[in-house]
């Protein structure tokens, strides 16, 4: 919150008080001083979160045993997690979404490509037609609208 503050007060100072060079605009000064600025904090902040978030708390007891190295290192190179994303990810490039998802977008209330971004005579795609043409419907993804046919 207060980098961005800190963000519009170095905007502020762009219009006024800050000149351009040769090779720099106000802006790039500005987003250079804002950066600079965050740098310098997080100095500070990380002493911070040093004496906030002490190591002392995880120091080994005496008389307990170590922990191996085994499970932790067979923990960080298991890439289970990783290939479900990847199978999950593919699934759904290739069936589309689940019915549920679809009926979450298709409120109505939300704006077209063309609108989002203001592309004048986009045209809306049609969702892949053997799954919905299956279940009798299809879906325009323009008005995010679910359209019945007869």
């Amino acid at each position: 919150m207060a980098t961005w503050y800190q963000s519009f007060i170095f905007s502020a100072l762009s219009s006024r008080v800050l000149k351009a060079t040769q090779y720099w605009t106000t802006t790039n000064i500005a987003d250079g001083l804002n950066a600079l600025a965050i740098c310098i904090e997080m100095i500070f902040f990380s002493g911070f979160m040093m004496w906030a978030f002490t190591y002392n708390e995880y120091k080994r007891k005496e008389g307990t045993p170590a922990t191996s190295i085994w499970r932790p290192l067979w923990d960080s190179i298991n890439f289970t997690d990783f290939f479900l994303e990847i199978f999950g990810s593919l699934r759904f490039y290739i069936c589309g979404a689940s019915p549920e998802e679809e009926e979450r977008y298709n409120d109505g209330k939300r704006a077209d490509f063309g609108q989002a971004f203001g592309v004048e005579g986009h045209r809306p795609r049609k969702l892949k037609k053997s799954r919905m043409e299956s279940e009798g419907e299809s879906v325009d993804l323009q008005s995010y609208s679910r359209v019945t046919s007869n």
